[in-house]
């Protein structure tokens, strides 16, 4: 029996066998790395949208649209984000790293209302806004107030009964025709009237607890709408009871508490039905400060204002000697002074043409130049200010034309060109109106 032959085809055999047994483990790692390749792939593709979201910063200030003034205590919030703050004294807020895209502000105030406002966040920018709001009607609910009045709390507390007439009664005595003493000596039975000297042109009213048999008159106090009378006996016969809405008297126990040592006799009211006065009071005398620049978004532009009004000033002081010299000439005699060739009235007009022509042109390249989006400067007052300067610094012009040195003269040109320019710029930013 040949045994090698077998042998040989029994090791063949086996070494195709473990070379089948290793195709397996290939393929799998082949595999493998596939996926992965198309793993990296696949991230590399991704859009950039994926990746983080892109931001920007959102500031501005809230004003009131009817006066331009900055908003303070305005809750500010971005709707659909946890952004939210509330605005100082100047009216101002931010956001910094608010998500791109198209936004909502709300705004919330006790007195104004809410207010919504649509913006655009760019990436990586800041936006800046300016919100004008109104006041906006907001609905309370009705607070029910119970306050009890001076006669009601005595009646609580003082633990006595209130001796009063009231305007029925006084109404129907007036109409009976009867007087002041008559109606207490009818219907107030705590009170005794008398006469209080021989004549009886005085009348006495004294509270029964306090009167006595004897001559004199223990005479009751009398106050009226919260005034104490010095002389009241001449009341009880000439105070009209039309005028009259309440009587009451207060036993001396009851009034020493409230008008001491002057209540020792008791205390008769009187209110009235115009009730007491008003007190007038002086008017404080304020100095005006000016015009108050907080409010402004931007500071005061000092050098623009003074650059124009010198140009307006320039241009008004050309015009106004042009149609000055028309008339007017100045004497070189050696003595100061104008004088005409035209008559009065053409004299007049080119005089205060003169005048008023360089402080209009003036204040209005001031107002021009000064303005902002909240105010402006006032016409009126800036042209007063500056025709002072101008006349002051014509009459120096007319007075130094009689020197030799001619340093008046030049004194006068100075204020004309310089010092005209520089009060308007100082009215301009002084005296200032609201848009």
């Amino acid at each position: 029996m040949n045994i090698a032959p077998l042998r040989s085809t029994s090791s063949a055999f086996g070494r195709h066998a473990r070379a089948m047994a290793l195709r397996p483990a290939a393929r799998v790692t082949t595999s493998i790395q596939t996926t992965a390749f198309l793993a990296f792939l696949l991230l590399a593709a991704m859009p950039l949208s994926a990746q983080a979201p892109a931001y920007g910063s959102l500031s501005g200030t809230v004003v009131d649209q009817a006066t331009m003034l900055p908003l303070s205590d305005v809750t500010v919030t971005i709707r659909g984000t946890t952004f939210r703050t509330v605005t100082g004294a100047r009216g101002t807020f931010r956001f910094v790293g608010v998500a791109a895209g198209p936004r909502e502000l709300v705004f919330q105030h006790l007195v104004f209302g809410e207010h919504v406002q649509a913006v655009d966040v760019p990436v990586g920018d800041e936006t800046r806004v300016r919100v004008s709001v109104t006041q906006a009607a907001i609905q309370l609910e009705p607070v029910r107030v119970e306050a009890q009045s001076e006669l009601e709390r005595r009646r609580q507390t003082d633990g006595h009964g209130v001796s009063e007439i009231r305007r029925p009664a006084i109404d129907e005595a007036a109409r009976r025709g009867l007087t002041l003493a008559d109606l207490l000596r009818d219907d107030m039975p705590g009170v005794r009237i008398r006469s209080g000297n021989a004549s009886g042109t005085q009348t006495c009213v004294e509270f029964r607890g306090a009167a006595t048999f004897s001559r004199g008159c223990r005479e009751i106090t009398v106050v009226m709408d919260g005034v104490m009378l010095t002389a009241p006996s001449t009341i009880y016969g000439t105070l009209p009871l039309a005028n009259v809405e309440r009587l009451e008297v207060l036993s001396p126990g009851q009034a020493g508490m409230h008008y001491g040592t002057a209540g020792n006799y008791g205390v008769l009211l009187i209110e009235t039905r115009t009730g007491p006065r008003p007190v007038r009071r002086v008017a404080e005398s304020r100095i005006i400060p000016g015009f108050d620049w907080s409010g402004e978004t931007q500071p005061y532009r000092w050098l623009r204002v003074a650059g124009s009004s010198f140009v307006g000033n320039a241009v008004g002081l050309g015009l106004g000697m042009l149609l000055a010299n028309q008339c007017l000439q100045t004497t070189r005699n050696g003595l100061p002074g104008l004088r005409t060739s035209c008559g009065p009235i053409p004299t007049t007009i080119t005089g205060v043409a003169g005048l008023a022509l360089p402080a209009f042109t003036g204040s209005v390249a001031a107002r021009w130049a000064g303005g902002t989006d909240r105010s402006s400067g006032r016409l009126m007052p800036s042209s007063m200010v500056s025709s002072l300067a101008v006349a002051a610094g014509f009459l120096l012009v007319v007075e130094g034309e009689g020197e030799r040195s001619g340093v008046t003269t030049t004194v006068g040109a100075v204020v004309l060109l310089a010092g005209t320019p520089v009060l308007l710029t100082l009215a301009d930013r002084v005296f200032r109106a609201l848009r």
